[in-house]
């Protein structure tokens, strides 16, 4: 994107002025956002006050009669306060503290920049240059005295009335192992402020270049420069210059705060996507550094809004934040800048010779950032990895801005973009001791550089003989044998970036913010969790070869290893390959591909076990298989295959419908099944051939639930307008169609509505479906009773839009049935093609909502329209390509969701009118409390098409039977339910299992199970089935799980037992369901749930008139015979109910304690 210089006054008639945020809603919202980051006038009064008394008490702590030597602690320790800082036992000299010279406010507070959403303020404590020495910038000697003097300073903070009891704690600034800061929360009331004491030297106490990157700071022959020991120092160095220029140049825009209220917006941003805290993060202090200098540049300025400098940073980042292989310098940027305002050369400076380019900063770091001093790569912790993230955030977010959709402004800067939520899959490393052995192995060149630049205690100072002796055995025994975990993130980024390849667009590793513990303890072991996050590309991720394309078989064979193999192909050439499986290998199993490429590399290169990498993604995906008792366990895996053939058998009973010959020709084929979307949860072939054809036709009738397929015949005009005469004529058509059948060695039988079909295995019922039926129920709730003639038979399409003719229960039912359904299956089903992730995402969302028993109260194709819409509309994310990221999301979005204030719009086939969805959102805001409590429509809601909408030039011109007949069936899948009481359930339920995600990786024992098993504590009664009556018991989520032993394999229990439909689980519930009504939810999961809970409602359990003579079924005691007749549900009555009229089915019926 090109820039237009900003020469000190902004044109409206600029594209980038056009296009960003002025939009009066964005308008509204941003001030929403700011007023509420802001910090109130009152609180920076409250925190200035506090600091005089603050600065005071530091001012007046006294120093210490003796020095103490730079290698003890033991001073600190015996007050109780810990070292942050693993001291080299062999430094010399000594420290002594002094009170700090100055103390104030740095960084955003200082600068008007400080947001609510970082809690976490700067103060600067100047330390004294009594308590420095001449030799202090070399060997890392100011980052020892520095943690001296925080020690010191947290001995008498103890004592502190001006802070809370016990608030005082170490953390790590910037994440850095080396700079560890002291954390203090003032006593402000209910203020959360807390504040981070960042000492820095006297302003005279390191000469400007003292650490220069290019200077040698450290006294070893084996290190040429120290620029990380250089860069941490020189961060202390700066601070007050840096901060100084950016206060001065936010000061000089006193007619407007849009500049530092851009600054506070791309905070917002960044934190929401995790990328502002944490070792190598793109913190607070960069963005702030960026934007001066895209100031300073003239790209930005004061008559821009904050929107508009939000949108050009973005922009930024998107294509020229190139950092990596051409850094930036804000010197120079400023050089530039007094150049062309002064119109003239500047002045020399003497230390010039002393500032290196930005060339020479590439040499040393991998990202380049310079500071307005010139001496400080501000971006010298950032990587490639990081860049990349960012780029493609920014992109998205130019994306979500371009949308100008309503929600626009929510997916910028209020929904969390939370790293397990983004990434496909993820990689734990839980022990990295052997890593860190071989990582910094003796053998290794880099080893010695990157333990003198962490001032290692092995090997700091081994060339000084006279201070070696110093230390002892002991304390040597206390120091870690290897070095920090930090630098072998961005090389164990590259090693999976290269193995990954094509297969993964992005490898991350997870920036954590910095730990926090209290002064009394020791510092943890582990500071950081090592996790990696794969984002992949789904037409690569899962193939099965690696070859050699670059042509280097040596190198190839020497980072493949034993894996690496010469193979010969198809066209006669040779190439070193690797296989990661075989062409039978399910879809589950290539899913493990990149977890089984990142274990063995991380062992071969890295001696990293595989036993201590854990591949999160494709474990929680093995809830969609069958129980390993059942003999489906090995050919099902997690169901892909299964869908494919399903769709396949479909697709073959379709061919042979279309060929048969019958009266009036097969005009087209649909089905409302999910099966033809692959989203139905367990789709098997279990007819088996050799059946007979009695067995094959009880297998159909009893154990299946089989796939719908609605049959339209060509229009004629012999159709009867009479319902009855319909259904005979409807039954011809039936037997024609399984004699027909038949004759073609298909298992066929007719049934009263359908006709029950096996193809390969697959159960089928087939109803042949007259277009006209719907426009006739219509008409017989119409009061006309308008009677049409023959000749007008080939009309129904026509007149089903006829909004004089009004619906009824049935006529609406039909037509969803019958068209609107199929079309939402259709339509979802090229979803699936589109995305080959959608059909296991679905079945696993689906799978958690039913293993707790909540479908249908959930509804199955509310649940696949829910997974639809994170695939249509997945801002501020990317689509998910893996179930296990796709159900992460979708809990995300029950357990977040205001369902009263969310609607939900899928436009599946992008033809959404926008008429129609200004007008559906307006209705949602003006009608809500008569609306369902989960508002989702669809495209496919729309009756009338376009046309009626573009001829009355607007939805708002159409008459009022015309919009309600056009909206009528709106919302319709989600109208009953799920109700509010079930989406607070969900609620509930999504918030706790996201609550426990998060030890998936990090603890080895953890069952992914628990996940999915259900809370029964909240029934009121729990009725525990016989699982040898149980249809699909091998679909049981325990038994699946391994917390149920199976009772018999599901082979056997075909052969011992056949089932009974009219007594089986399904059946039961449906009649409970019927006889409680809306007294009780009564809960069960049809995918083999050994038992059903019922839930009452509070009101159920009060005296009543009795409805029905079913009241010992229904658990009634008879209070009054007379008429009315009176009853009360007693709990133990319906147990007792249950057990005896069930008992074919029934184990036990148990009653919850607390009921």
């Amino acid at each position: 994107m090109s820039f237009t210089n900003f020469n000190g006054v902004c044109s409206e008639n600029d594209p980038i002025m056009m296009n960003a945020g002025v939009d009066h809603l964005y308008t509204l919202e941003m001030k929403e956002l700011l007023s509420n980051i802001n910090m109130s006038e009152k609180c920076r009064l409250r925190l200035t006050t506090w600091l005089t008394s603050f600065r005071k008490f530091l001012k007046a702590i006294p120093a210490p009669d003796e020095p103490v030597p730079l290698c003890d602690s033991s001073s600190y320790t015996e007050q109780g306060v810990q070292m942050p800082l693993r001291l080299p036992p062999n430094i010399v000299g000594s420290f002594k503290f002094a009170a700090p010279t100055n103390v104030a406010f740095t960084g955003s507070f200082q600068n008007g920049t400080a947001t609510t959403q970082n809690s976490l303020l700067d103060l600067l404590i100047e330390v004294p240059k009594s308590c420095l020495g001449k030799l202090d910038n070399r060997d890392g000697r100011w980052l020892i005295k520095r943690a001296h003097y925080l020690a010191h300073l947290a001995t008498e903070l103890n004592s502190c009335e001006l802070l809370h009891t016990n608030s005082i704690s170490w953390s790590l600034h910037m994440g850095e192992p080396l700079r560890p800061v002291l954390v203090v929360t003032p006593k402000l009331g209910n203020s959360e402020w807390k504040l981070q004491l960042l000492p820095v030297p006297a302003v005279d106490a390191f000469k400007v270049h003292s650490f220069a990157p290019n200077k040698q700071n450290i006294k070893h022959t084996a290190l040429p420069c120290s620029q990380v020991l250089n860069f941490l120092c020189c961060v202390d160095t700066n601070m007050r210059a840096a901060n100084k220029e950016v206060e001065t140049t936010l000061q000089q825009q006193t007619d407007s705060h849009s500049v530092s209220d851009g600054i506070k917006l791309l905070k917002v941003w960044l934190q929401q996507r995790q990328l502002y805290k944490g070792q190598g993060s793109f913190s607070g202090h960069i963005i702030t550094q960026l934007v001066l200098y895209l100031h300073k540049l003239d790209r930005i300025g004061p008559q821009m809004s904050p929107f508009q400098i939000f949108r050009i940073v973005l922009a930024y980042l998107e294509s020229e934040c190139n950092w990596t292989e051409a850094g930036i310098s804000l010197h120079d940027a400023m050089k530039q800048q007094r150049k062309r305002y002064r119109n003239g050369e500047l002045a020399v400076n003497p230390l010039a010779n002393t500032i290196i380019s930005t060339a020479q900063f590439l040499d040393l770091y991998p990202a380049v950032f310079v500071d307005s001093s010139g001496y400080l790569n501000i971006a010298a912790a950032l990587t490639p990895q990081l860049f990349k993230q960012l780029q493609q955030e920014a992109r998205s977010g130019l994306q979500i801005l371009n949308s100008n959709t309503a929600d626009s402004f929510e997916l910028l800067f209020i929904k969390r973009v939370d790293f397990n939520l983004a990434f496909d899959q993820r990689i734990h490393v839980l022990d990295m001791a052997d890593c860190l052995r071989k990582f910094y192995s003796p053998d290794t060149a880099t080893t010695l550089p990157l333990l003198l630049n962490q001032l290692h205690p092995q090997v700091y100072g081994e060339n000084d003989q006279d201070s070696s002796s110093s230390s002892s055995s002991e304390e040597e025994e206390d120091y870690h044998p290897v070095g920090e975990v930090a630098p072998l993130l961005p090389e164990l980024c590259q090693l999976l970036t290269k193995g990954l390849g094509a297969r993964a667009t992005l490898v991350m590793h997870k920036l954590e913010p910095p730990k926090q513990w209290n002064v009394t303890a020791k510092l943890p072991d582990k500071l950081i969790d090592v996790v990696f996050g794969i984002k992949v590309d789904p037409t690569t991720a899962w193939s099965l070869l690696i070859k050699d394309t670059e042509d280097k078989p040596a190198e190839f064979r020497d980072f493949w290893g034993e894996k690496s193999q010469l193979r010969r192909y198809h066209d006669g050439s040779f190439c070193e390959s690797v296989m990661w499986g075989t062409g039978t290998d399910p879809q589950a199993l290539r899913m493990t591909i990149p977890g089984n490429i990142a274990k063995y590399l991380m062992c071969r290169h890295f001696g990293i076990p595989e036993k201590h990498v854990v591949h999160v993604g494709p474990s929680l995906d093995t809830a969609l298989m069958l129980a390993k008792s059942s003999q489906d366990y090995q050919t099902y895996s997690t169901g892909e295959e299964g869908c494919v053939t399903a769709v396949k058998a479909y697709d073959t009973l379709c061919d042979t419908l279309r060929k048969l010959q019958l009266p009036l020709p097969v005009s087209s084929i649909a089905s409302s099944s999910p099966v033809l979307a692959q989203a139905q949860l367990y789709t098997r072939n279990i007819i088996r051939t050799h059946h007979t054809a009695l067995e094959q036709v009880n297998t159909m009738q009893t154990m299946t639930d089989p796939v719908e397929v609605l049959v339209f015949l060509g229009r004629s005009g012999k159709w009867p307008q009479d319902l009855d005469r319909v259904n005979c004529v409807r039954m011809d058509f039936h037997r024609e169609i399984v004699k027909q059948l038949r004759s073609k060695k298909l298992t066929a039988v007719l049934d009263n509505s359908y006709v029950y079909v096996a193809v390969n295995g697959f159960s089928f019922k087939v109803r042949v479906t007259y277009q006209g039926e719907v426009l006739l129920l219509r008409r017989l709730g119409s009061p006309q009773q308008v009677q049409r003639d023959g000749a007008a038979a080939g009309e129904e399409e026509e007149e089903d839009e006829d909004v004089s003719i009004h619906d009824t229960a049935d006529s609406l039912q039909l037509q969803i049935q019958t068209t609107v359904t199929p079309r939402i299956m259709s339509a979802l089903a090229g979803l699936g093609r589109q995305h080959n992730s959608y059909s296991a995402c679905v079945r696993l969302c689906r799978r958690w909502v039913s293993s707790h028993m909540l479908e249908p109260y959930m509804p199955g194709l509310v649940t696949q329209l829910l997974v639809a819409h994170m695939y249509l509309q997945p801002a501020p994310f990317q689509v998910p390509h893996t179930p296990y990221v796709g159900l992460m999301r979708f809990l995300t979005v029950l357990s977040t969701t205001d369902w009263s204030m969310t609607p939900f719009f899928l436009d599946l086939l992008d033809d959404f009118h926008e008429e129609d969805l200004k007008e559906l959102r307006s209705q949602f805001m003006r009608s809500r409390e008569a609306l369902p409590a989960l508002f989702l429509a669809t495209n496919f809601d729309i009756r009338g098409g376009h046309h009626p909408v573009k001829e009355a030039g607007g939805v708002d011109n159409l008459e009022q039977p015309v919009r309600n007949f056009r909206y009528k069936l709106v919302s319709e899948w989600s109208r009953k339910y799920p109700s509010r009481h079930v989406l607070s359930l969900l609620q509930q339920l999504a918030t706790a299992v996201l609550e426990n995600i998060q030890d998936i990786g990090l603890d080895p024992d953890y069952d992914i199970f628990e996940l999915f098993i259900p809370n029964t504590s909240f029934f009121d009664l729990t009725i525990h089935l016989k699982t040898r009556r149980v249809p699909h018991f091998d679909e049981n989520i325990e038994l699946c799980a391994g917390t149920r032993k199976p009772m018999h394999s599901s082979g056997e229990a075909a052969r011992t037992f056949k089932y009974n439909n009219k007594m089986s689980p399904k059946t039961i519930v449906q009649r409970l369901r019927t006889h409680y009504r809306e007294d009780a939810y009564v809960m069960y999961d049809e995918n083999g749930g050994a038992i059903i809970g019922l839930c009452f409602n509070p009101g159920a359990l009060e005296e009543r008139i009795i409805a029905d003579n079913d009241y010992l079924l229904m658990g009634m005691e008879l209070l009054s015979r007379s008429s009315p007749m009176r009853g009360q549900l007693s709990l133990e009555a319906a147990a007792a109910a249950i057990q005896s009229n069930y008992s074919f089915i029934v184990q036990s019926v148990t009653l919850n304690a607390s009921s």
